[in-house]
């Protein structure tokens, strides 16, 4: 538990400097591991980017991150990895996302 508290930490504050960067990413939510990236396509009205969101998960996929879109609008990545996961792990994901967000998906 020390380490998914640790790890979730390292990964929520990464995602939330992502979102500093990438407009499409709206708010982090969660705690721990257990994390949802939501996905917009104005922060303003906050309106949900459900087909954007599936495309993001298919371009990851094809970069080695499992992730699939979840959610009443289905425009959130959540995040549910083992409570074992590392922050190596964790930058992987967060790095593959910041990649699939500059080079468009």
């Amino acid at each position: 538990q020390d380490n998914a508290l640790r790890v979730g930490e390292h990964l929520k504050a990464r995602l939330e400097a992502l979102r500093d960067k990438h407009p499409l990413i709206g708010t982090v939510h969660g705690f721990g591991l257990y994390l949802g990236v939501e996905m917009v396509r104005d922060a303003e009205t906050l309106e949900p980017a459900p087909e954007e969101t599936a495309a993001i998960c298919e371009r990851m996929l094809d970069l080695g991150v499992v992730i699939q879109p979840t959610g009443d609008h289905v425009n959130i990545l959540k995040t549910k990895p083992p409570l074992c996961l590392d922050i190596e792990a964790a930058d992987f994901y967060v790095d593959t996302l910041d990649r699939v967000l500059n080079e468009g998906w």
